[in-house]
């Protein structure tokens, strides 16, 4: 037997209509957001985009696999100060 699936409720009136069959949805992501200010201005940082679900998986629809967060680098180059002393 396979996964359940999502049925939708049925008007008393409407029981026979097609919108109380079962559903198979898909999730879809929304779009990733601006990334955001870097963490720091020197030295390594970090900067965040999100994203959001707009539409849940339902019946035999396909999950929603991702990340909701992504992290990149930002500013690696090393601070006034901090560079290496070659001895």
């Amino acid at each position: 037997q396979g996964p359940a699936r999502e049925m939708r409720p049925c008007p008393s009136e409407l029981e026979d209509n097609a919108a109380c069959t079962a559903v198979d949805v898909d999730c879809i992501f929304g779009d990733w957001s601006a990334p955001s200010a870097c963490s720091a201005t020197c030295g390594g940082g970090q900067q965040v985009a999100t994203r959001v679900v707009k539409v849940r998986s339902a019946g035999l629809g396909r999950p929603c696999n991702g990340s909701l967060k992504l992290v990149s680098p930002c500013s690696t180059e090393p601070c006034l100060g901090d560079e290496p002393v070659d001895c």
